[in-house]
């Protein structure tokens, strides 16, 4: 396990420890229905694996190449604090490339973290015994359901993280997980080498030169990035968590 395996921090595992909570003490009664029924199985293996195996399993992920990132960040600023570059550079600027093993982990962190997204749409559409794969359109897949008041409230769950999630969500190339799912290779940032410091420039996060170094390494918008993945999956499960045990005391 040492040498294979990964896995998130009891605290960011939060949320899926509450939802298996729900789910087990006491069994919710759709819960006991869909495990007495050969037919309707499939619709608890894609709700309750969905959310404590496929989406944990997708966060996990994302924050590995996060974590991965760092380490070669922190290694590149180590070798290059310990050279004498700062002098050589006199007034000079220069960019240098060679970041492939961070362009190859950021392009695996946005692809993970989408795809964490899109599972948590498709494990809570199956409440409603809809199948969906995006989330995105989450809200459309479960406009019409027997269970309005729980879709409605994950609705509004959704809504407040489209805006912060963008980077993933937003439609064709304005979104960084589009552009390197279909049309090009985006990088971390090109290396900037300057008598302030080691920077990483440009990439998918758009990072820029500050006169401050710490606001613009690219590890500091990576847990900006991972922050707002917790937030929209522990709100996102809470709020299904409510919904439907209010749906169960009006539909026992």
């Amino acid at each position: 396990r040492q040498l294979a395996d990964y896995d998130i921090s009891k605290e960011q595992a939060a949320a899926f420890l509450r939802f298996h909570s729900f789910i087990t003490s006491p069994q919710p009664e759709y819960i006991n229905t869909w495990r007495a029924d050969a037919k309707q199985r499939k619709w608890y293996h894609s709700h309750v694996n969905g959310v404590l195996g496929d989406v944990r399993g997708a966060f996990a992920a994302a924050h590995y190449h996060a974590a991965r990132l760092g380490e070669i960040e922190a290694g590149v600023t180590t070798v290059l604090s310990a050279s004498s570059f700062r002098e050589r550079l006199a007034n000079s600027t220069m960019g240098i490339g060679g970041t492939r093993k961070m362009d190859f982990e950021y392009q695996a962190f946005v692809l993970a973290y989408r795809r964490c997204l899109d599972y948590l749409a498709g494990a809570l559409a199956s409440y409603f015994k809809i199948e969906a794969n995006s989330f995105r359109t989450f809200p459309k897949s479960i406009a019409r359901t027997k269970a309005p008041e729980v879709a409605t409230a994950l609705s509004e769950a959704h809504a407040r993280h489209v805006i912060p999630l963008a980077f993933v969500l937003a439609e064709g190339r304005k979104s960084v997980r589009h552009r390197i799912a279909h049309y090009e290779f985006v990088s971390a940032g090109c290396i900037n080498l300057t008598p302030q410091g080691f920077f990483l420039v440009g990439g998918g996060e758009q990072l820029a030169i500050s006169e401050r170094s710490e606001s613009t390494t690219l590890s500091k918008a990576i847990a900006n990035r991972l922050d707002l993945l917790q937030s929209c999956i522990d709100d996102m499960i809470d709020t299904f968590i409510g919904a439907a045990r209010e749906h169960d005391k009006v539909h026992p």
